[in-house]
């Protein structure tokens, strides 16, 4: 090196200062007017859980950039993003199994299997009988309906629409506007509901009941919080969701029986909502590969949020795992073939 020439910085720690350097100032102005926006209507908390909505696919979006990086050489920035990647699938993906095979609609369950369907029939649904239908035709043993259209709750509970079915055996959570949307769960035995003293309006929002199955009594349940179409009900969904935490976690401890719910969060996988029944105890059933998301259902697959899914404790193991399309509804249902361990 000739005396006094100037002391150049190497050209890959320039590149990678510079490529950090955007991805910082890209991703913290993204981040901040929305925290700002969010936050001028005191609901900053909303918009993360927005975003968390799509985690799966900005770990998709994050995977192709990692590929792209590899592909160039760029080991840094290789390295920097499949960290982020490993991270965002990493609470994506805490109790649920990694693949299964689709359910085989046309065939009884096998043995010692329950198959559970969980369906957001939507409120203004005027096929709701011949949903209803095609639901039954998969051969379900639990049918658990999410909100459910006036005339079909009306003809359950007091015209006796289920008499000589399968499932004529029901429970029902309180139909109160705006504040309790109507849920059932229909199955082919018995039911009985649990009530939860101490927990704030339990027997409004929380429905839970013991399945009297001839061989391995369980626990199934339905869950689904207010949309977070505003600030307002999303608070609302949430007090609801921590009642029911608490009920989840008191029938597990006290009943000492496998759970399953019928669920639609109104949140995503990586949500507040699907972090807190996480650790009620609960896991997804749908697998992290294969299948789409389940709203809304004009969408592409990948681009569709799951919003839906049937969720188990621990010991119980799922066998397949589909989503049912063709009704009339902006939900994808759910059906799942469970088995419970000991």
């Amino acid at each position: 090196m000739r005396a006094g020439a100037p002391n150049r910085p190497n050209p890959s720690i320039v590149r990678l200062g510079r490529w950090l350097f955007l991805c910082l100032v890209s991703g913290w102005c993204g981040w901040t007017l929305l925290w700002l926006a969010m936050r001028l209507s005191g609901g900053a908390w909303l918009a993360v859980d927005l975003a968390l909505a799509y985690q799966a696919q900005l770990m998709a979006s994050g995977a192709c950039l990692l590929a792209w990086c590899v592909w160039r050489r760029r080991w840094v920035p290789s390295l920097l993003v499949g960290i982020g990647v490993m991270l965002a699938g990493g609470s994506l993906g805490i109790g649920r199994p990694v693949a299964r095979p689709g359910v085989a609609t046309d065939a009884a369950p096998p043995p010692g299997v329950v198959r559970v369907i969980t369906a957001n029939i939507h409120p203004q649904n005027e096929r709701w009988s011949e949903d209803l239908e095609r639901l039954f035709s998969l051969r379900p043993d639990i049918v658990v309906l999410i909100e459910t259209p006036p005339e079909l709750w009306r003809g359950i509970v007091r015209r006796g629409e289920l008499d000589g079915t399968a499932w004529r055996h029901h429970e029902r959570r309180a139909w109160v506007s705006d504040i309790a949307s109507p849920c059932f769960v229909l199955s082919r035995w018995p039911l009985e509901r649990l009530s939860f003293g101490g927990i704030a309006d339990a027997e409004r929002d929380v429905l839970i009941a013991r399945v009297d199955h001839p061989e391995r009594p369980f626990m199934v349940g339905a869950i689904h919080p207010h949309s977070p179409r505003s600030l307002s009900r999303y608070r609302r969904g949430n007090r609801q969701l921590r009642g029911t935490y608490e009920a989840i976690g008191r029938a597990l401890a006290s009943r000492g029986l496998p759970l399953v719910m019928g669920v639609d969060l109104n949140s995503g996988p990586a949500g507040w909502r699907a972090v807190g029944l996480r650790g009620a105890g609960l896991g997804m059933s749908k697998p992290w590969l294969g299948g789409g998301g389940s709203f809304p259902v004009g969408a592409p697959g990948v681009l569709r949020v799951q919003l839906d899914d049937v969720w188990r404790s621990r010991g119980v193991r799922v066998r397949a795992w589909s989503s049912v399309g063709g009704l009339d509804s902006d939900h994808r249902a759910v059906i799942a073939d469970l088995e419970f361990g000991d």
